[in-house]
């Protein structure tokens, strides 16, 4: 089954478990395949039943390095497809597209750094990645300049990027802001502002739990 994965660290700017519930029921309301979703986090108060409240994979990492840790053996049943979303992110329309990439790991290219890497959706095969997670142990568990992204890019350059097998799907807040299409999916916001920031515009229901979908199940163009 797929696993749509999350991870809340140190409550999340203080709101850990809301950003948690809601990415949680956008998913529900926007993927059809069979899912559970899955939270990584040093306290599980206030997640609604139904998220799968997991702790964090390795005590002591700091941050975006605790990405790392989801490579270590052990943290995923073999084969299993994992789909990771950062907990900033807004998903607005179905992404069972996305879901369904069955490939060994993909990551999105650099919404801001054309040519880097960017962390904030992945989805990967579990047994994937044991290399990542043991050269960081080596490393004694540094915490990189550029964060989890560079460490992945460092370790595994060759993989799938998300942009490339799914055109026109995932946008960034920070470059389209309000000029998102009836083709987007998924709006990752990579810093500030947070959603819960925006006042205006078309963030505000998405971020209450409006779907982009009207009745008739038409995609809502966004504006």
């Amino acid at each position: 089954m797929l696993n749509v994965v999350t991870m809340n660290a140190g409550n999340y700017c203080g709101r850990g478990a809301e950003y948690a519930n809601n990415l949680a029921r956008a998913v529900a309301r926007n993927l059809d395949a069979p899912h559970r979703f899955t939270c990584f986090t040093d306290d599980a108060a206030g997640l609604l039943l139904g998220i799968e409240a997991r702790p964090l994979p390795h005590d002591g990492l700091i941050g975006w390095m605790n990405k790392v840790s989801l490579f270590k053996p052990g943290v995923f049943a073999e084969g299993e497809r994992i789909l990771w979303i950062d907990l900033d992110t807004l998903v607005i329309n179905p992404i069972d597209d996305i879901a369904s990439y069955d490939g060994e790991f993909a990551v999105l290219e650099d919404l801001l750094f054309p040519g880097q890497w960017g962390t904030g959706v992945m989805a990967w095969r579990g047994g994937f990645g044991g290399s990542i997670w043991q050269r960081y142990v080596e490393a004694v568990f540094p915490n990189v300049q550029g964060g989890d992204q560079f460490w992945l890019m460092h370790c595994a350059p060759r993989v799938d990027i998300l942009q490339d097998l799914y055109p026109n799907q995932i946008a960034s807040y920070k470059v389209h802001g309000g000029q998102l299409s009836a083709h987007t999916r998924i709006c990752c916001f990579h810093g500030w502002p947070r959603p819960h920031e925006v006042t205006s515009g078309w963030v505000p229901s998405l971020w209450h739990g409006e779907s982009a979908v009207s009745n008739d199940g038409e995609i809502r163009v966004i504006h």
